[in-house]
């Protein structure tokens, strides 16, 4: 149980670093136009 739980949290970080690099990529393309 405890496993899972330590695996999901991997998960979430893992995505909400995607989405923090992929908002801040977009930024930069759109300063850069």
């Amino acid at each position: 149980m405890k496993k899972q739980i330590l695996r999901d949290l991997s998960n979430n970080t893992f995505f909400a670093n995607f989405v923090v690099t992929f908002a801040a990529v977009t930024m930069i393309l759109l300063n850069s136009v």
